[in-house]
């Protein structure tokens, strides 16, 4: 979400190395910034990936809660197909613990801190289905708007993809900028990097 591509003809490929945890400490606020925050521009510029993304994590949240809470609920009217929803809803749990597992243990070969942060690696391996909640709260929130934030600076996606940067955020619907302009990032045509520009409002 750095880079600025305006044509559109640069592919950019990413090794399967290049993925895996890293220590950072978010507070649930800034957690929820920067989850929106990618969210957004995924289904801005990626939205195939995005609704792909946003059906799957639908899916296995209805899928597992459905299973436990219905499955619990038939059981508790002495129907035993309760049995087998509760087992759909284990083995999402356990599929779930599996995903954490293979992410911590490429965390384990990448990061130096990965044995002092033992408490999040608990929690990122056993705690699937609260995590899958607060993403698909996320994955809601992110289907509406243009908006984002980063490091406390409002940016705006236009329709076409252009990125219009709105200010230093003063409250939550206040933003700091000269009045009567406004800026707006695009390409470099030289470095194909961001820039940064004033025009007129």
């Amino acid at each position: 979400d750095d880079h600025v591509n305006e044509t559109g003809d640069v592919q950019i490929h990413l090794g399967s190395k290049r993925i895996c945890t890293s220590p950072v400490s978010f507070t649930w606020s800034s957690l929820y910034e920067f989850m929106t925050r990618q969210l957004v521009i995924g289904r801005v510029y990626a939205p195939g990936y995005w609704i792909s993304a946003l059906l799957i994590t639908f899916a296995s949240q209805l899928g597992f809660w459905a299973g436990l809470i219905g499955g619990a609920a038939l059981l508790a009217n002495g129907n035993s197909i309760g049995y087998w929803l509760l087992g759909f809803a284990t083995l999402l749990y356990a599929t779930s613990i599996a995903r954490g597992a293979i992410r911590q243990s490429m965390g384990r070969l990448a990061s130096l801190r990965w044995r002092t942060a033992r408490r999040a690696r608990r929690f990122d391996v056993f705690a699937g289905p609260l995590t899958g909640l607060f993403l698909t709260f996320i994955f809601a929130r992110s289907a509406f708007g243009r908006r984002i934030v980063w490091r406390n600076v409002g940016y705006h996606i236009g329709p076409t993809g252009r990125i219009q940067l709105l200010g230093r955020r003063i409250t939550q619907s206040i933003w700091s900028r000269e009045e009567g302009t406004s800026q707006e990032v695009v390409a470099n045509k030289d470095s194909g990097l961001p820039t940064v520009r004033n025009k007129s409002a």
